[in-house]
């Protein structure tokens, strides 16, 4: 009601029936989402990191001990190699060491059986020479036998490196020289018919003896 042009509504009234306009209040997310966003983008980036740093470490852990087993793997096998090599090496010396006592002592037999020859020799042309009697001879032969003969009980000593085949085959050739020793004494002791004896066994001695030095390479 208006009493002269004026409004007789009582303020407080008057303001309790005007409409209130509602203001609403944002949350905490809406006004501070660009904040959060920024935290949980540098949270993230700072797991990241961390994660990323775990994994290079253990990587390098990885890698590290993978060298680590590749290194001792390759130091086991050089040593292995180095071993068989140390072997192959002394396996060949010694097989050298063998192969050079083989040959000593063939040369050996062969010298002494050199020697036989020349003895054997020296009494044919001292025989066929007419100047030495029967007597000369016969005085001599145990001296004589005793010296051809001698390489026998020798042979392990002058052929310490060799095999009993070798031996046996030094003592057969020893034999056929102690048989055409035995074949002159006997011919100049009256049986003539023994030097041409002899003779064949100086062909068979000589047959045999190139033999033994084809055998073995000499």
């Amino acid at each position: 009601m208006a009493l002269n042009g004026k409004s007789t509504v009582e303020p407080e009234k008057l303001s309790c029936e005007q409409p209130v306009a509602f203001v609403a209040r944002s949350s905490f997310f809406e006004r501070n989402k660009k904040n959060l966003l920024v935290i949980a983008v540098a949270v993230a980036a700072v797991l990241g990191c961390c994660a990323g740093g775990y994994t290079y470490y253990q990587n390098q852990k990885v890698a590290a001990a993978q060298a680590e087993a590749e290194a001792e793997a390759r130091a086991a096998q050089k040593a292995e190699d180095d071993r068989k090599a140390a072997e192959k090496a002394a396996a060949e010396k010694k097989m050298q060491e063998q192969h050079a006592k083989v040959r000593a002592g063939l040369s050996n037999a062969l010298g002494r059986l050199q020697h036989n020859e020349e003895m054997l020799k020296d009494m044919a042309d001292k025989l066929n020479s007419g100047t030495y009697d029967s007597a000369y001879f016969n005085m001599k032969r145990s001296s004589f036998y005793k010296e051809l003969l001698a390489p026998v009980d020798e042979l392990d000593t002058i052929m310490a490196g060799n095999d009993n085949t070798a031996k046996s085959e030094v003592k057969a050739l020893i034999e056929i020289q102690r048989v055409r020793a035995n074949m002159m004494y006997q011919g100049l002791n009256g049986d003539s018919s023994k030097f041409a004896t002899g003779d064949q066994y100086y062909g068979d001695y000589y047959a045999k003896l190139n033999a033994f030095k084809t055998k073995y390479n000499l």
